[in-house]
């Protein structure tokens, strides 16, 4: 089999376009404000929107349970601290400014603090603390990458996507004994989260144990090539 390019789903910054508020009078809001709390209040709507965009992000991954809530509260936590230092505010006073108005201005004054490109920084950094470094999230990854191959060529749907499940299963536990870390801690960028196969894999044709995988999981006539 030819050099297995491996696909690693580069990980998505949460990008939210922010229209929350809250309806208050103008001592309040400068009170809330003033005490860097004016943000608190969105916690339930940041977590939200958060949580759905990291756990349909993150589906590819086999995460263990509770891993995408840990990585979104994370988010959260810091996006909030972040917003309360900020002169972006999120309450308002419908006495002085409209609903309209007040949306406008958040707008303009989060792209001002670049805030997306911020949060985006917080996802790769909550990510590195909770992402588990085990090879076996990567498991349905690499399983559809290499039902593909199989399938490309000529093995048949059903027999494709066994072989691409055994490889995967036998994969993931080949990279967890030889204690590779998958999760890259000085990742800055979102595409280096992760490493990938061709990190530790330098030839494929040359790793006895792939091709092993390859001869127990796949037909002979690919294994030999």
């Amino acid at each position: 089999m030819k050099k297995m390019a491996t696909i690693i789903g580069a990980v998505v910054a949460v990008g939210l376009g922010i229209a929350w508020k809250i309806f208050a009078p103008s001592a309040q809001v400068e009170v809330m404000n003033a005490a860097g709390a004016g943000w608190n209040d969105a916690r339930s709507d940041l977590m939200g929107q958060i949580s759905t965009t990291i756990t349909t992000e993150y589906a590819v991954f086999a995460l263990p349970a509770g891993v995408t809530t840990k990585i979104s509260e994370c988010i959260v936590d810091k996006s909030i601290e972040f917003l309360n230092k900020s002169d972006c505010s999120y309450l308002y006073n419908p006495e002085t400014t409209t609903e309209a108005e007040h949306l406008a201005n958040q707008e303009k004054c989060l792209e001002k603090v670049k805030f997306e490109d911020v949060q985006g920084g917080y996802t790769v950094e909550c990510s590195k603390a909770h992402f588990p470094d085990d090879w076996a999230i990567m498991g349905k990854i690499f399983a559809g990458e290499f039902e593909a191959s199989f399938a490309q060529n000529g093995v048949d749907a059903a027999s494709a996507k066994t072989m691409g499940t055994c490889v995967g299963d036998k994969l993931t536990a080949l990279m967890n004994t030889r204690k590779n870390p998958l999760v890259n801690k000085e990742a800055k960028k979102p595409e280096d989260l992760l490493f990938t196969l061709d990190t530790y894999i330098k030839d494929y044709e040359a790793d006895k144990e792939f091709q092993d995988i390859l001869t127990a999981c796949g037909p002979k006539e690919e294994a030999a090539q």
